[in-house]
C-alpha cells in the first residue's frame, strides 16, 4: 500500500494493475497450480491458459455469464520446474541450480504485464530460493534464463523489460516493422487489437 495525503487527509492507496475479477483468476488459478501441478500443466499450455466463462463461453454452454468476467485476461505461467520435466531453474547469483530449493517456491506478488498483437494477458511466475547465496529470484530473471539457455531453448519465447514482457508475434511484428513510421505501427496494432 502506498500512503498519500489528500486534503490534509492520509488516505491508502494500492498500486493494482488490474481488477477483482482478474485477481480471483490469478489466485484461482494459482491454487489450481498447488494442488495439483502435474496434473494443471499435462492438459493445459503455459503460455495461454484462459478463464471459464465471459467471452470464453460459447452460447449452447448453460453456464452463468458474469459481467466481470469479459474482464478477464489469459494467464501465461512461466514454472519452469513445472513446465520443463527434471529441470531446475539456475540461481542468477551463484549461477548454479544445485542448491535452487523448489519446496521453497511461492508466487511472485504481481504479474508482469504481457503485451501481444491482439492484446494482453498476464505473466506469472514464482520466486525461487537460493540455500546457498540466500537469495530469491523470479523464474523469469533474465540471467537465469540466460544461464539456462540450452534448457529452455524453444520453451519460453517472451521478450522481458523490467516491468512488462511482449510476445514473440509483437516482437516479431515490431522487428519487421522497423522501417515504419511509429505513427503508421501504432495505428496497425489498434486496428488489430480492434
Amino acid at each position: 500500500p502506498l500512503l498519500v495525503q489528500v486534503h490534509g487527509c492520509i488516505v491508502v492507496k494500492t498500486m493494482v494493475k488490474y481488477g477483482i475479477a482478474q485477481s480471483e483468476f490469478i489466485r484461482r488459478t494459482r491454487a489450481q497450480v498447488d494442488a495439483n501441478p502435474k496434473a494443471f500443466f499435462a492438459d493445459k499450455d503455459w503460455r495461454n491458459i484462459t478463464p471459464n466463462g465471459g467471452r470464453f463461453v460459447s452460447l449452447n454452454d448453460n453456464r452463468k455469464l458474469l459481467v466481470s468476467s469479459f474482464d478477464i485476461k489469459a494467464i501465461a505461467m512461466w514454472v519452469p520446474h513445472l513446465v520443463i520435466p527434471n529441470h531446475v531453474p539456475c540461481c542468477p547469483h551463484c549461477e548454479r541450480s544445485k542448491f535452487v530449493d523448489l519446496n521453497s517456491c511461492k508466487w511472485i506478488t504481481t504479474p508482469k504485464i504481457l503485451f501481444g498483437v491482439r492484446g494482453h494477458r498476464y505473466l506469472d511466475t514464482m520466486l525461487y530460493y537460493c540455500r546457498s547465496c540466500d537469495k530469491r529470484f523470479a523464474g523469469y530473471n533474465m540471467k537465469s534464463l540466460q544461464l539456462d539457455s540450452k534448457h529452455i531453448l524453444g520453451f519460453f519465447n517472451f521478450n522481458l523489460s523490467r516491468h512488462f514482457a511482449v510476445d514473440d508475434a509483437l516482437y516479431s511484428d515490431i522487428v519487421n516493422s522497423a522501417n515504419q513510421p511509429t505513427a503508421q505501427i501504432y495505428q496497425r496494432l489498434e486496428q488489430n487489437v480492434t
